[in-house]
């Protein structure tokens, strides 16, 4: 038989999941937000707002963060590109970069592919807030040019990895992006590979969030 407050516990659960699935843009996600907000618990008191829901899945999702957790707050893009790229695609990921650090958006990302981080150097010229996504658990040493740009309070470093895990593997990686997505408002993929991991997760984003492709995604049909 279930305590009172293991039914209590339960019921934040379900809220915190119904929030997760409030994934789509313009009216949809506002009829859905407003749905949530009607929804009677057990308890008889109304499901707390969406925003608040937002925050505590987010708070579920990471397991460690460093520097200022107030950027999770702001509308999020995450960026994506595999290792291989077309050389006609570099040039469009560079002027996309400038132009999101241009508007001051927020951009997260692995920066961990070669196109990743010549992005991230272009965002880290600027002054808009970014957020990078660890395949790993949290590091204890940064380079000064990271640690600079926490000490400004302009990057936020999150993971959903214990400390423990200290290697970056494919699996990880996998789990990284997905990571990502859920927690961005829209995703933009520099370049997808045939039948890679981008490839996949584009397959199921494709109608939960607003999907940009920089190139020519080759075997998904949006």
């Amino acid at each position: 038989m279930h305590t009172d407050k293991q039914g209590c516990e339960a019921r934040k659960t379900i809220r915190v999941y119904l929030c997760l699935s409030v994934v789509k843009k313009g009216s949809d996600s506002v009829t859905k937000c407003n749905r949530l907000k009607r929804i009677k618990t057990g308890d008889s008191k109304p499901v707390i707002n969406c925003h608040r829901l937002k925050r505590a899945a987010r708070s579920q999702m990471i397991v460690s963060s460093l520097g200022n957790k107030e950027i999770l707050n702001l509308p999020k893009t995450a960026f994506l590109c595999s290792r291989k790229i077309p050389a006609s695609v570099v040039l469009k990921c560079y002027d996309w970069a400038v132009e999101q650090r241009e508007k001051g958006n927020c951009i997260i990302s692995g920066f961990h592919s070669g196109i990743e981080k010549d992005v991230f150097h272009f965002l880290l010229a600027g002054t808009q807030p970014v957020i990078m996504a660890l395949a790993r658990g949290m590091k204890q040493r940064f380079t000064p040019e990271l640690q600079t740009a926490m000490d400004s309070g302009r990057l936020l470093i999150v993971t959903p990895f214990e400390s423990r895990v200290i290697q970056v593997t494919a699996g990880n990686a996998e789990k990284r992006n997905n990571f990502m997505a859920a927690l961005a408002d829209d995703i933009v993929i520099g370049h997808a590979a045939r039948g890679g991991m981008l490839e996949r997760l584009a397959a199921v984003m494709k109608d939960k969030k607003p999907l940009l492709f920089l190139s020519k995604l080759h075997g998904l049909q949006m």
